[in-house]
């Protein structure tokens, strides 16, 4: 009987220690807390942490504790880093700030960073991904823009291609063209909607638009001066528009969720709108019409094209005392699960997310996707982030979307050459205004020789 004992204590010892073969002991587990103000990819989020933690988590000792932040997420980091009691990931922060005070890990230290340096390599800014130099974040997400068309309304005004399908705008004269077409005021129909009470309308349908043409929108990193005359064209367009009568009226005081509404409604044939408009026309909306998206428009197709402007989200941060709880290469792993590839990659899939990197989109499944979204991602390949501007001081002078708006759409000047050249003039005043005021200011980290923005 003593022997039948001794014998299943020993196999019960074996197998406590086989169970223990490949991971770390709990009590040995560091918990790393990661916070996310991110609420629309909770789900795909959590699931890719309780994975983590589940499998790969173990072998390597370390926990994610996942908190949701979706509300005053820089109040709170700034409280907790206060009082010690900070994150050691977060998704959002003023990283200016948060660098300055010395609470940012320098991801360029991680082991395994080399190769995300080397394929970003031009474009991770000053003061988008870096701060004097120090790499904290790399850009992970795309923002795309374009115009949105209702393929209804151009098929009923039969602006369609050979095969009777609708036929997509390219050029700034097709928008001009198809909003004649599609404007029937007995309908309350109109070609396009400008909601000129909206921050973001000027940059979004004037300046950003205007890179197609002539490869930047204002900020010439090159030469690190400013040059405004090439929004030349997509502002005469606008002025156009309103001459011939084809935009929605009142867009004086519109919003831009008021011309969305009008989009989705069907009472607009376009609108300038952004990849996040994929959500907003299909969920706040519940859009009933069939529609489509079309890159931003050139002035000639024939001539030189240049890539449109996009957007990016950043990576997350990571405190900068993340390291005195795991060592570094744990650190790089948690940077790749919540950053790399794969992660972009599923939350695409899932249509979260459009990745900053194109080689993610053309590899991954997107056969579950909205065709709108994916439209929208497409994008990517004829995209890149515009370079960050050098700094200036214009003081109490009125910015060019408030002149456009008081003095060109009120008609009190036609002269759209003087108005930008005019203003060229203020913006570079104001450039060596900011540095004769701040000597310390190194404006050429601000300069980018080689950029080219050809496609």
């Amino acid at each position: 009987m003593k022997k039948i004992v001794s014998l299943a204590l020993v196999l019960c010892l074996a197998l406590g220690a086989l169970a223990g073969c490949g991971s770390k002991n709990t009590a040995d587990t560091k918990k790393v807390v990661m916070w996310s103000h991110n609420s629309h990819a909770k789900s795909a989020l959590v699931e890719i942490i309780d994975d983590f933690n589940k499998g790969r988590g173990k072998e390597i000792g370390v926990e994610i504790e996942l908190v949701m932040k979706e509300n005053e997420m820089e109040k709170m980091l700034d409280l907790a880093f206060s009082s010690g009691q900070a994150p050691d990931i977060f998704t959002a922060c003023s990283f200016q700030k948060q660098a300055e005070a010395g609470n940012l890990l320098d991801i360029s230290t991680l082991p395994g960073m080399e190769k995300y340096i080397e394929k970003y390599d031009g474009q991770l800014a000053e003061l988008r991904c870096k701060y004097h130099g120090v790499l904290y974040a790399i850009p992970t997400v795309a923002t795309t823009s374009g115009v949105a068309y209702n393929k209804d309304l151009f098929k009923a005004a039969g602006i369609v291609d050979e095969n009777g399908e609708a036929k997509a705008p390219k050029t700034l004269a097709d928008i001009r063209e198809y909003a004649k077409k599609l404007t029937d005021t007995s309908k309350r129909q109109y070609g396009i909607a400008y909601a000129m009470k909206y921050g973001g309308w000027f940059g979004s349908t004037i300046q950003s638009p205007s890179m197609v043409n002539c490869g930047y929108n204002g900020y010439n990193p090159v030469t690190g001066t400013f040059d405004y005359t090439n929004l030349k064209d997509t502002m005469q367009l606008v002025l156009d528009i309103k001459k011939d009568g084809s935009y929605y009226p009142g867009c004086e005081t519109m919003e831009n969720d008021t011309a969305r509404a009008l989009f989705a409604e069907g009472l607009i044939g376009m609108i300038y709108a952004d990849s996040w408009d994929v959500g907003v026309f299909d969920t706040q909306f519940s859009t009933k019409i069939d529609w489509a998206v079309a890159p931003l428009p050139v002035a000639d197709e024939n001539a030189q094209v240049y890539k449109q402007v996009m957007g990016c989200g950043l990576s997350t941060y990571m405190n900068s005392k993340i390291t005195d709880k795991i060592t570094k290469e744990q650190a790089f792993e948690i940077f790749e699960l919540l950053n790399g590839k794969e992660k972009q990659k599923k939350f695409y899939e899932k249509g979260i997310d459009i990745p900053y990197d194109s080689e993610v989109i053309k590899e991954a499944d997107s056969s579950k996707l909205n065709p709108k979204f994916k439209q929208f991602a497409e994008l990517v390949n004829i995209s890149i982030l515009p370079p960050v501007t050098i700094k200036y001081d214009i003081g109490t002078e009125r910015n060019l979307s408030t002149r456009f708006a008081e003095d060109v759409w009120a008609g009190k000047t036609t002269d759209l050459d003087k108005l930008l050249t005019d203003y060229s003039k203020i913006v570079n005043d104001g450039v060596k205004k900011y540095a004769d005021a701040h000597p310390e200011y190194d404006g050429k980290s601000f300069l980018v020789e080689n950029w080219d923005a050809r496609r």
